[in-house]
C-alpha cells in the first residue's frame, strides 16, 4: 500500500507572505517532482508497507534509483499507526508486519523515519482536522503518555537491534499514574450568557463566516431577531462548518452536523440563537493555509419554511471568553417545564436529554499535594461532547458518544500543588452525578458511533 498517490502536487504553508514549505508527492515512477525551482533536492519516498511478497520496497527504491542514482535512499514516514477519527474504530497496525517491514528497509541500507515513535495529544482545540480525536496516541511504539507497549517496541527494538546492536538505549521505565481521585462539578454558566452586548462583533444581512471577522478557534454565537411567532415551522442550518447548537427564546431545541441541512421543527417568538463549534481546520489543504474558501467555519444560510432570514448579530465566544468570569447559577440545566421547545426534539439521537439552555460551564476543584502531581486519565464516558481544561490549560476534546476515545490524557506538568481548577465546557448533555473520575487507565478503543459525525 502506497501513500505516494497524487501526481506531482505541491502543497503550499504561507504566514505573512513567506514560504514555510513545500510538500511534492508523486505517483510511483514520476520523481522528477523531487525538482523545486530548478534546484535539484533530495527526492525520497513515503510509504506504509510491502505487500504480502514483499515486493513494494525494492520496486520504489530502484525506481528511484532511475532518476537519481546517488544519494541515500529514505523513506521520510515509515507509519508505525494511524491517527483516530471521532466516531471511527481505533486505528493499529500489526507489530510483526512493522518489524518485517523495518528489516527489509535496514538489509537495503535505507534509511527511515518512523512515524511516529512517541504517540501525543491534540491539545487545545486544533486538531489534524475537524474529525480528528484529543489523544494523537497512534499506535506509536510509545504511547501518548510516554509508557511502551510491549510487542510493538520489541519489535521496533529486535529489528533495529540486528543491524545496530551497540545503538540499542535503555528501556523506558512505566510512568507512575494518578488515579482513584474524584473531581465535583458545579454548573458555572450557559455559553448563551455570552450573546451580550460586550460580545457584539458585527450586523449583517446574513450569517458572516468566523474567518471574516477575524475568529478562528472556539465558537462563534448568531442571533435573529423573530418579527413574528414561529409555530412548528421548519428551520434549516446551511454550509454548517463544523456544528451547530440551536436555541430557540433561549431554550436547546437541536444539534445540527456539519452540511446537514435537514430541517426540524421550531416554536418561537423571540430570538433564534445559533452556538456553532470550530472543530479545528484541516491540516492538509492543497489551497495552502489562509486560504478559507472551502475550510471555513461558521455558517452560510438559514431558512425557515424554505424562506432565507436575513438580519444577523454575530457574537464572540473564543475560549477565554467562554472561561473567564464564571457565574454561579442556581437554574436548572436540563428541566424546562415553561418552555414551549419541550419536546422530543429536545433529545439528541434518543440519548441523554439536552441542556435546557444549551452548552453549559461546568467547573470543580481538586487538592493535590506534591507527591501527587502525577500524569491521569480523566474518565468523560458519562458526559456528551466538550472540552476540558485543567488550570487554564485546554487539555482537549472529549466525545463519548462518538468514540472511540473515552478518556483524555492530562500530563503531570498540569497540576500544581494545593487547590486545582477542573472546568469542562459540554456542548450537549450533562453526566447525572456532575463527577470526573481520574484513571490510570487510558481507553481510546472504546465503541463508535459514526451516525454522530
Amino acid at each position: 500500500m502506497t501513500s505516494i498517490s497524487l501526481k506531482c502536487t505541491t502543497f503550499s504553508t504561507r504566514s505573512w507572505g513567506t514560504r514555510l514549505f513545500t510538500l511534492l508527492l508523486t505517483d510511483r515512477g514520476d520523481y522528477t517532482c523531487g525538482s523545486y525551482n530548478n534546484t535539484k533536492v533530495l527526492t525520497t519516498i513515503d510509504y506504509l508497507e510491502d505487500n504480502d511478497k514483499g515486493q513494494f520496497t525494492e520496486q520504489y527504491f530502484n525506481d528511484l534509483r532511475t532518476f537519481q542514482p546517488r544519494g541515500p535512499l529514505v523513506n521520510s514516514e515509515y507509519y508505525t499507526g494511524w491517527l483516530d477519527k471521532w466516531g471511527s474504530p481505533h486505528k493499529t497496525r500489526s507489530a510483526v508486519t512493522l518489524e518485517e517491514g523495518i528489516r527489509k528497509l535496514l538489509s537495503l541500507h535505507a534509511n527511515l523515519a518512523l512515524f511516529v515513535w512517541h504517540g501525543g495529544s491534540n491539545f487545545g482545540l486544533d486538531g489534524a482536522d475537524y474529525t480528528a480525536t484529543s489523544t494523537y496516541d497512534y499506535d506509536a511504539p510509545l504511547s501518548e503518555s510516554g509508557d511502551i507497549k510491549p510487542d510493538k517496541y520489541w519489535a521496533i527494538r529486535n529489528a533495529i537491534g540486528q543491524f545496530f546492536p551497540e545503538n540499542l538505549l535503555p528501556v523506558p521505565e512505566p510512568i507512575p499514574k494518578l488515579s482513584g481521585k474524584t473531581v465535583h462539578l458545579k454548573q458555572s454558566k450557559s455559553l448563551i450568557d455570552l450573546v451580550s452586548h460586550e460580545n457584539f462583533i458585527v450586523y449583517n444581512q446574513y450569517p458572516l463566516k468566523m474567518e471574516e471577522m477575524g475568529e478562528f478557534e472556539g465558537m462563534m454565537g448568531y442571533q435573529h431577531e423573530l418579527t413574528t411567532p414561529l409555530l412548528n415551522a421548519q428551520l434549516s442550518v446551511q454550509g454548517l462548518h463544523d456544528r451547530a447548537y440551536v436555541l430557540v427564546d433561549g431554550n436547546f431545541v437541536q444539534v445540527v452536523k456539519r452540511e446537514e441541512e435537514r430541517s426540524f421543527p421550531v416554536t418561537g417568538s423571540s430570538t433564534i440563537t445559533i452556538l456553532v463549534e470550530n472543530m479545528g481546520y484541516m491540516a492538509w489543504l492543497s489551497q495552502g493555509l489562509g486560504d478559507y474558501s472551502n475550510e471555513y467555519k461558521g455558517m452560510t444560510n438559514v431558512t425557515v419554511n424554505g424562506t432565507i432570514l436575513k438580519k444577523w448579530k454575530h457574537y464572540k465566544m473564543e475560549t477565554n471568553r467562554i472561561l473567564d468570569d464564571d457565574i454561579t447559577t442556581n437554574d436548572d440545566v436540563i428541566d424546562s417545564e415553561n418552555s414551549q421547545n419541550n419536546t422530543q426534539e429536545r433529545y439528541w439521537h434518543n440519548a441523554k436529554p439536552l441542556l435546557s439552555k444549551g452548552p453549559t460551564v461546568f467547573s470543580g476543584e481538586l487538592e493535590l499535594t506534591s507527591s501527587e502531581l502525577l500524569d491521569t486519565f480523566v474518565d468523560t464516558s458519562c458526559w456528551s461532547k466538550g472540552f476540558l481544561v485543567v488550570n487554564g490549560n485546554v487539555v482537549g476534546r472529549y466525545w463519548p458518544e462518538a468514540g472511540p476515545q473515552y478518556t483524555i490524557y492530562i500530563p503531570g506538568a498540569f497540576w500544581m500543588e494545593g487547590i486545582n481548577k477542573v472546568t469542562m465546557v459540554e456542548l450537549q448533555s450533562q453526566c447525572q452525578e456532575l463527577t470526573l473520575i481520574l484513571s490510570d487507565k487510558h481507553v481510546i478503543d472504546g465503541p463508535v458511533n459514526g451516525d454522530l459525525i
